[in-house]
């Protein structure tokens, strides 16, 4: 396994990364808010759906071509 030559341009840029960063901020709240406010009807109905929907998108992003990205391996 090696870095690729261009992975600060797919860090910067690319919608996949985006969106990995958003399901973990998700999840992230998801963990909190039960701790800090009592919100049993929207941490088990809203925030896991929300989190796959993201996480699939990613996967979507991933495979898509993005302009503004060199496709150096």
């Amino acid at each position: 396994m090696r870095l690729k030559k261009d992975w600060w341009a797919v860090l910067s840029r690319a919608w996949s990364v985006r969106l990995i960063v958003l399901a973990s901020v998700l999840t992230g709240i998801e963990a909190f808010l039960p701790v800090a406010w009592d919100f049993g009807w929207l941490e088990g109905r809203l925030f896991p759906f929300l989190t796959l929907f993201v996480t699939m998108a990613a996967l979507f992003a991933r495979l898509i071509v993005q302009t503004g990205l060199t496709h150096e391996d």
